[in-house]
């Protein structure tokens, strides 16, 4: 059975999931719990990185990079400094797709 979700989906709401977490990195991270998460992630079975999951209860705000993005356009966008964009997401390099928290 497919289960819809009456509310829409925004990039907020939306988790990859990187090397090194573990359920209990993103329950912290999210200030969720991992029962939260398998209720919103019901076909969800293994956490491995680059999977994707669908937080509804997100606490934090998630920026999805785009073509062309630079730290300096997007901490401009998100109205805070460069180097906390850097410092928070502990950026050495940005990629397309990339997912920065602020």
């Amino acid at each position: 059975m497919i289960e819809i979700i009456n509310k829409p989906i925004t990039e907020n709401m939306l988790y990859r999931v990187k090397d090194g977490d573990t359920m209990e990195s993103i329950c912290k991270k999210f200030g969720t719990t991992t029962q939260r998460i398998f209720a919103d992630n019901p076909y969800f079975s293994e956490l491995y990185a680059g999977c994707i999951l669908y937080m509804s209860h997100c606490n934090k705000n998630i920026y999805i990079v785009q073509p062309l993005d630079t730290i300096e356009s997007i901490s401009k966008k998100l109205k805070i400094s460069a180097e906390k964009l850097i410092k928070d997401n502990n950026i050495k390099s940005l990629f397309i797709g990339q997912m920065l928290e602020y």
